[in-house]
């Protein structure tokens, strides 16, 4: 069950239901994002002796799982969550460099809104655990994977609704009445792949959802105001549990960078 793309700006057509990050070797992360290459995954639990990479998932409340890598660097106190994309060109594109930047658009919008947002805090809270908390913040990295989570990229019009499910999802250049998409859409939907996050806005199959009016990005963003929209902190609850996990002797919670 794909997840249902209800939010729409007011005056836009509804368009049918379509869609809903891994590694970073060494070097400058701003030119990795501004060249947005691909990265090979690498295998296996262990990275290094100081660092592990867990395989998270989460479920959201249509049903959709989503799976991403969670890498723990003890040594440089971070955490990172990554997801390999299989991009998938569909549609009309003016040539390939638009079909590049229209990608790196979408990891701008993410990135803008999901990167070094919280970071988990450890407190000891025995004397072997240490003498100081330990401050982790949380980073993102979608990277290019042909084997990866596929998305289709549609470009030119007609156009549709951006949406994300667990097999994969689709995100369109255009809305289905051809004004242009806005950016914080691919974000709200990476909300759901990066961070498996339900939705928080109406939707008449869904009765029992949780609604929220706090200017949450998994909710509507169109009517609660695009500028105060932004995650929140229970959509990042599910990674301080999992750090929590390598830290004995410690209480871990999630606060603002």
């Amino acid at each position: 069950m794909r997840e249902p793309d209800l939010i729409r700006p007011p005056g836009a057509a509804t368009a049918p239901e379509t869609l809903e990050f891994l590694q970073r070797a060494a070097g400058n992360r701003a030119v990795q994002r501004a060249l947005a290459g691909a990265r090979a995954a690498v295998p296996g639990p262990v990275v290094s002796r100081e660092t592990t990479r867990t395989a998270i998932s989460e479920t959201t409340d249509t049903g959709n799982t989503y799976t991403q890598d969670l890498l723990l660097d003890r040594t440089h106190n971070t955490v990172e969550i990554s997801l390999g994309i299989n991009w998938v060109r569909k549609g009309t594109w003016a040539s390939d460099a638009a079909y590049a930047a229209f990608i790196r658009r979408v990891k701008t919008a993410a990135y803008s809104y999901l990167d070094n947002k919280f970071k988990v805090v450890c407190t000891p809270d025995s004397p072997a655990a240490g003498p100081a908390p330990v401050n982790l913040p949380i980073t993102f990295i979608l990277y290019d994977d042909p084997s990866g989570y596929a998305i289709d990229v549609h470009g030119g019009t007609p156009g549709g609704g951006s949406a994300m499910a667990t097999t994969g999802g689709t995100i369109y250049e255009f809305l289905g009445d051809g004004t242009p998409e806005v950016d914080i859409t691919y974000a709200h939907e990476f909300g759901h792949a990066a961070l498996g996050a339900s939705d928080e806005y109406v939707n008449p199959a869904m009765p029992n959802r949780v609604l929220t009016n706090d200017h949450s990005i998994m909710a509507n963003y169109y009517s609660q105001g695009i500028p105060q929209a932004q995650f929140k902190a229970r959509h990042f609850q599910h990674i301080v549990t999992e750090v929590a996990k390598a830290f004995a002797g410690y209480t871990c919670s999630l606060r603002s960078m």
